[in-house]
């Protein structure tokens, strides 16, 4: 595999991305430090917003460009609706977003200290009750994309079928690999690139990221399972790509840390966009680290997704590794 990804439709202008994830509420407190076991601390300040990593990366790629669409799961409450209709603010397609009274909506509670180092917890909610059948009913959409951007916040039948239905129609099926899990070796056939931080690459791989040796360790376990193309931290402030034999390391951006939270999420819309622009590997990844670090200087994960013209000046005024 070259690091160069084509796009399927070549005069297509707008990339078009499907987003298969958890839609969720975010309670986030901020404060000084992070607690210990037992410990209870004073924090300085709530923000209550959407997120959800499906959610942050279906906003993250429509800022930054692209034509998407959400698959996933509300409940029938007021949380529900109120996120459905903030994601049609936002541009997103929600129409094969379903919504069940089976369940509440998905909610994550999240403390962040002075650093931007952060704890998560969630209630997975409507996010479960995602289906084959749903998945399925998306088929068009699914086929007709560039990309197709996978998180395991999903039930593993649903996230097989929608990769499965990708791949076969010649679409780069992205997974970035949060929460983390071990073993989902019943996907490894359908995705191309795989994206994951230091503990889910661990859960995957079964070996500790400390440094960029330890990651191109685990990257090369990984890339062994049939994956082209894996994007991990070094520890060392960069990331490392491998793919057939080569790799590149991406120094992160220099900028201070004001909310960690949808990172991640930045990273992997931004990645989507640019393989569904027709950007090498190396220059998508680019794009992803610009709109990670964006995000960590704004508070809350959605709300924190910078645009493709913010992107694109980071990239221009701050050289990558710089200050």
């Amino acid at each position: 595999m070259s690091t160069q990804w084509k796009k399927r439709n070549a005069s297509q202008a707008t990339p078009k991305v499907v987003v298969l994830g958890g839609i969720n509420r975010d309670y986030v407190i901020l404060g000084q430090r992070l607690p210990r076991a037992g410990e209870t601390v004073l924090g300085q300040e709530l923000l209550v917003g959407p997120g959800g990593k499906g959610a942050n990366q279906a906003v993250g790629a429509h800022r930054l460009g692209a034509e998407v669409s959400l698959i996933g799961a509300v409940g029938s409450d007021a949380t529900g609706e109120a996120l459905l209709q903030g994601l049609t603010e936002e541009g997103v397609d929600v129409s094969h977003v379903s919504i069940t009274s089976k369940s509440v909506s998905g909610t994550a509670l999240i403390l962040v200290d002075s650093t931007g180092e952060k704890m998560i917890g969630t209630v997975v909610g409507a996010n479960r009750h995602v289906t084959v059948a749903q998945v399925r009913k998306a088929r068009r959409v699914i086929e007709a994309a560039d990309v197709l951007l996978l998180q395991f916040e999903i039930p593993m039948p649903a996230l097989r079928e929608a990769a499965r239905l990708a791949y076969r129609a010649g679409v780069t099926v992205i997974l970035d690999a949060g929460p983390p899990i071990k073993s989902p070796e019943i996907l490894w056939q359908h995705i191309h690139i795989l994206r994951a931080n230091a503990t889910e690459a661990e859960a995957l791989s079964g070996l500790r990221i400390r440094d960029e040796r330890t990651s191109r360790r685990a990257g090369a376990t990984l890339l062994k399972r049939g994956l082209q193309a894996v994007i991990l931290p070094t520890e060392q402030e960069s990331d490392l790509m491998l793919w057939n034999g080569s790799e590149a390391i991406l120094p992160w951006f220099q900028v201070k840390t004001v909310d960690a939270t949808g990172a991640g999420d930045a990273f992997a819309a931004g990645l989507a966009v640019g393989l569904g622009e027709g950007l090498s590997l190396i220059e998508a990844g680019r794009l992803g680290s610009a709109a990670a670090a964006l995000k960590i200087t704004r508070k809350g994960a959605q709300a924190g997704m910078p645009t493709r013209q913010q992107t694109h000046h980071l990239l221009l005024t701050l050289p990558q590794g710089g200050s």
